[in-house]
């Protein structure tokens, strides 16, 4: 489960919320920011084995909610994303999501690189 978590918080275009510029800090849409610090991988088999927490941003946002119901959260969470200029993290599978995760830690780690893009 631990990497379900690293994987669903630490990935490439993930916004980070932590500044320490007290300036920089204003307040946010609680929801607005469980999407935008989270990501969604694979499906409901994946569902099947991760309990659920492979459907991150659904869980954030519905924790109450059983995870066996998430897989039909997913779409309707989608489309508010769209009508709210939101960007959906999606990986379709843990391959992706993970690369995803080893380019945004190696953007951390190298800070001072120039940031190269993965086509």
């Amino acid at each position: 489960l631990g990497v379900n978590f690293v994987i669903s918080h630490n990935f490439e275009g993930v916004k980070s919320v932590l500044s320490t510029d007290r300036a920089q800090h204003t307040k946010r849409d609680w929801a607005f920011e469980q999407v935008e610090t989270s990501s969604t991988v694979g499906g409901r088999v994946l569902g099947f084995f991760h309990g659920g927490l492979n459907y991150q941003i659904e869980h954030h946002l519905f924790p109450r909610i059983s995870h066996v119901h998430y897989h039909k959260l997913k779409p309707v969470v989608e489309e508010w994303c769209k009508e709210h200029g939101l960007k959906y993290a999606y990986f379709p599978t843990l391959v992706q999501n993970v690369a995803a995760t080893c380019r945004h830690l190696n953007t951390l780690g190298n800070p001072d690189e120039p940031k190269v893009k993965a086509g």
